[in-house]
């Protein structure tokens, strides 16, 4: 296509007067594809139209800012063609040849061939040498407007080529192509050099000092390009440690219940191993806390993450302080580290986003309304429980307590008001029970400022100063999105301040747990209700996991359960159980019984689990869960002698449910009652499908088993479950839409205390149990939630793919972040599962080994690193003992070891094995010692059959080709060549 026919085109846009993106649509009608704008000219094109008269042609200008703007011409073919005009005495015309330039001068690209970069390095050189050549031009008459009494003229000019001219200089990428462009064109180079000596001369007797200044800097640094190879900078720190990121990462997410202890010692080991600056260290440990608030699953999961963040993570650094060799250093490392967080405004703006908690039930915020709705109720009952002497009498009396100041926040254990009630001395004991109820109900204003928590927690700790403290809470608020100030509600409490006011209420709990149940279990009774409601259950478990208190918090809930298998504790003088003592006994046996199954779904059932002790009776809670309650990777028999209690007991408990228009609660022992009720679901079941029982009866049934207690219906799905299992395919229906009844709402009325709250504790623990069946039945039952999902990290595998494109596509992914998310952690954790150690390792180890670049396979390492954390000591004894022998010992692998995988692998190898020897050493993270019980049963059992040698070899798995059980960890399976390529 000829020139000619573009300027034709372009003079036509002119006379008809097109807008820019009318242009763009025409020309690209007028001229067909294949030949690029670039090789039609049409930067030069349109500049030489533009700029024909003494004043440059806007309407052409604009469509060439949006030729640049949409990226149809590129960069060089426009500073070449503004290199080309050289009639500097057109002052309009420079100026807008200046503004084009200074559209994209600090953000030159080139996204083409080889031949196309240098293209742009030539063509950046010739602009240099354009702006020195009119940045002289412009000198030389200032210069001669002074001679002539005229200062002003050519200043102006003069001030933008040199603004420009700083501005291309300014960036290090710039002045990288122009030394690539220097060693190309050594002859135009040589010509920029004769320009600078030429502007110097001229400026030299330029009496603005400010534009002379300004001169010798871009003169400093044109002068400084061909020395930019040789000149060794010190090189900026690493601003990034993914390691870190994800040990902390995986900690929060997956082992919120384990010891701060081990958890110091890893971190400090990667500290060491990886030489991180400590500000840089404790920077990244909180980069990975707020980065997990904010993609923490609503519910459960995000208040976990705040007690880690909040409670566990001040911990860690007191820890870490130990190490440190002075306290003052370590505190001004803290706080160095603060400042930088403060930098990333962003991070921190969306964390208050994220970190707030709505109560909706209580928007009554007013201490006065407080008193009168709230408290004055709960000292009245008190009062009736003679738990308090007396509390003010008349009207007058209440008002005259309501005026004064409400409550006294302080760090005592109790919460009370100043005056106008007393307590009894012999109940003295009891305060903490008013100080649960006024805990669990107070709501107070505070701003959603997740950083001003953090740094009051680490100011009490002692990691920060009171002037540092003061300095960084100041800097906060004034880097404060002011959106987020004007639209924080007092309604809304954000969940750090409530984490913090839930650890010294869990004290308080304890202490009322210690107790004589007998004597008041009425008011123990109020206590665990009002846990029950909304989050408070979770909040508090929360924050007794993130301080270590959540075995001793569980202890107090056996020992509760097993209080109230024995009715005659709670009757006086030998006299018969009445109406009311034997239902408040029954809701202690049920919310103790539902918060314990709460407790072991969400954090493990370790927690539960007393330590062994010869001779000691087990706690019916503690036999039922290890041998009844269905947990991820635990498979029950049906028919285990647990299901099958005495028959006479399951007979009358049959004709109970069936019979009776409600449960009775006088004289019933519930643990009988829950051992019982599988063998009696069994006997309805087969009622049922043998037509003997009509679909009303089962529904009347049903209600019967969760009208009262909710626990009840609990262990009849834990039982279904494990039937349905060992079902065919045609068998199911019965059994599932018994599950189905189950979990549905009540058809009838219920008439004991908290059954809303109860009825929602339930669901989640039985959409729990069920979930894996009813994912391999391929069944839908709809459970009662409180709005938001209890079970975000299952089922997070894409189904029908193949799981070793998962795991390399997930590597991937986190590979070109360059961090570890929590559902990427949780994904490569199910892998780990499900394909086993060796396969695990080995096919990330392939990934490892085809990186070519060295900065990316060292970041690989990092991430890999933080990936085999998972079972640290199970993947390094695979990578020392198969996968490494195996690449070593094959010639045909050696290809495959040359720098850099190589020494990334070889780095790789030494960090696993200076982990799980200290780890071995020391004291295992009590994530790395969980293991499902198959496992643990195959190993013992591979240990009496004497299959097994002796030391560390006996946990190695059997190396590609031998076709034997491996007990590695976490999982056992059959490795073959071909399963590690599933």
């Amino acid at each position: 296509m000829k020139v000619v026919n573009l300027k034709q085109a372009i003079l036509q846009a002119w006379k008809e007067r097109w807008s820019d993106y009318q242009w763009a649509i025409n020309m690209k009608k007028f001229f067909p594809k294949g030949a690029t704008w670039d090789i039609l000219n049409l930067a030069e094109a349109l500049l030489e139209q533009a700029m024909i008269g003494p004043s440059p042609n806007p309407l052409i200008l604009s469509y060439l800012k949006y030729a640049i703007s949409s990226q149809m011409v590129s960069y060089s073919s426009v500073l070449t063609a503004i290199s080309k005009f050289d009639d500097f005495s057109r002052d309009l015309c420079v100026q807008a040849l200046l503004d084009i330039m200074d559209m994209f001068c600090d953000r030159l690209s080139c996204h083409g061939k080889a031949e196309e970069c240098i293209g742009l390095c030539r063509a950046l050189l010739s602009a240099l040498h354009w702006l020195l050549r009119c940045t002289a031009a412009f000198a030389e008459r200032l210069q001669e407007g002074l001679e002539a009494g005229t200062p002003a003229t050519g200043e102006k000019q003069l001030a933008m080529c040199l603004q420009c001219l700083e501005k291309t200089l300014s960036s290090t990428k710039n002045r990288a192509l122009l030394h690539i462009a220097k060693l190309e064109e050594a002859s135009s180079w040589t010509a920029i050099e004769h320009s600078l000596l030429k502007l110097g001369e001229i400026l030299a007797n330029l009496s603005n000092t400010q534009l002379r200044s300004q001169a010798e800097q871009c003169g400093t640094l044109i002068r400084s390009i061909p020395t930019m190879l040789s000149v060794h900078s010190e090189q900026l720190h690493k601003t990034g440690f993914p390691t870190v990121h994800a040990l902390v990462l995986l900690e929060g997410t997956m082992n919120l219940t384990g010891e701060t202890q081990p958890l110091v010692e890893q971190l400090m080991m990667v500290k060491r191993m990886q030489h991180i600056p400590t500000p840089l260290f404790v920077l990244e440990i909180w980069k990975a806390c707020f980065v997990g608030l904010i993609e923490s699953p609503e519910g459960t999961q995000e208040l976990k993450w705040t007690a880690f963040t909040y409670l566990k993570i001040p911990q860690v650094l007191v820890k870490l302080k130990e190490y440190s060799h002075g306290d003052k250093d370590f505190t001004e490392d803290v706080n160095c580290a603060f400042e930088f967080l403060l930098k990333l405004t962003p991070l921190l703006d969306k964390a208050d986003q994220r970190c707030k908690y709505e109560f909706p039930c209580l928007p009554l915020l007013h201490w006065k309304v407080f008193w009168t709705l709230l408290l004055l109720p709960v000292l009245d009952e008190l009062r009736r429980l003679s738990l308090l002497a007396s509390l003010g009498r008349g009207q007058r009396q209440q008002d005259r307590v309501a005026q004064r100041p409400l409550l006294s926040l302080g760090h005592s254990n109790c919460l009370y008001p100043k005056q106008g009630w007393r307590l009894d001395r012999n109940h003295f004991a009891h305060s903490s029970m008013l100080f649960v109820f006024t805990s669990l109900f107070l709501v107070f204003s505070h701003s959603c400022d997740c950083t001003n928590f953090l740094l009051q927690e680490c100011n009490k700790q002692g990691l920060l100063s009171e002037a540092n403290f003061a300095n960084l809470v100041a800097k906060r608020a004034a880097d404060r999105d002011p959106e987020l100030k004007s639209s924080e509600n007092a309604n809304i409490q954000p969940n750090p301040g409530l984490i913090l006011r839930a650890e010294p209420t869990v004290t308080n709990i304890l202490k009322t747990m210690d107790a004589d149940h007998s004597k008041s279990p009425e008011g123990l009774l109020g206590v665990l209700g009002h846990m029950l409601s909304g989050k408070s259950l979770d909040l508090l478990l929360a924050a007794a996991a993130a301080t270590g208190k959540l075995k001793s918090f569980a202890r107090k809930f056996i020992n509760l359960n097993e209080f109230t298998t024995h009715g005659n504790e709670f009757t006086t003088h030998g006299s018969g159980e009445s109406t009311k003592t034997a239902s408040v006994r029954a809701l202690l046996f049920d919310i103790s019984f539902l918060m314990l199954c709460h407790v072991a779904q969400t954090y493990g059932s370790e927690v539960i689990l007393s330590e062994v002790s010869t001779g000691a009776e087990v706690p019916f809670f503690e036999t039922w869960m290890q041998t009844c309650m269905p947990e991820p990777g635990k498979i029950l028999n049906p028919d285990h002698p647990c299901f099958r209690p005495d028959s006479t007991k399951v007979e009358s408990l049959v004709a109970l449910l069936n019979n009776s228009s409600e449960m009775k609660l006088v004289q019933m022992k519930w643990h009988e009652a829950c051992l019982s009720i599988s063998a009696a679901i069994l006997e309805i079941l087969n009622a049922w499908e043998n037509g003997v029982l009509a679909f009303e009866s089962i529904q009347k049934i049903t209600d019967n088993i969760k009208g009262k207690v909710c626990s009840l219906a609990v262990c009849a799905v834990a039982w279904l479950v494990a039937h349905v299992r060992m079902l065919g395919l045609d068998e199911r229906e019965k059994s599932l839409q018994m599950i189905r009844q189950l979990a549905g709402p009540l058809y009838s009325e219920n008439t004991l205390q908290f059954y809303k709250e109860r009825v929602v504790i339930m669901s989640s623990i039985l959409e729990h149990m069920c979930a894996d069946v009813l994912q391999q039945t391929a069944t839908q039952i709809k459970f009662p939630s409180a709005g938001v999902d209890t079970m975000p990290y299952w089922n997070l595998l894409p189904p029908k793919r193949p799981i070793k494109e998962v795991l390399t596509d997930i590597f991937a992914k986190v590979l070109e972040k360059g961090w570890v998310d929590s559902r990427s952690i949780h994904i490569l954790d199910t892998l780990l599962h499900m394909g086993g150690v060796y396969w695990f390792c080995n096919n990330l180890i392939k990934e490892l080994l085809k990186e070519t670049r060295k900065e990316h396979t060292l970041q690989a390492v990092e991430l890999l690193y933080s990936i085999f954390c998972l079972d640290m000591q199970q993947v390094t004894l695979v990578l020392l003992g198969h996968i490494l022998p195996g690449l070593l010992t094959d010639s045909s692998k050696w290809q495959n070891l040359m720098d850099p995988p190589g020494t990334a692998l070889a780095k790789l190898a030494v960090w696993c094995a200076l982990s799980s020897y200290s780890s071995h050493k020391g004291q295992a993270s009590s994530r790395q010692k969980k293991r499902h019980r198959e496992d643990i049963e195959l190993q013992s059992s591979s240990l009496i059959a004497g299959n097994v040698g002796n030391g560390a070899s006996q946990w190695l798995p059997c190396p590609p080709g031998l076709h034997q059980p491996v007990p590695c960890g976490r999982h056992a399976a059959f490795e073959t060549d071909e399963t590690a390529e599933l």
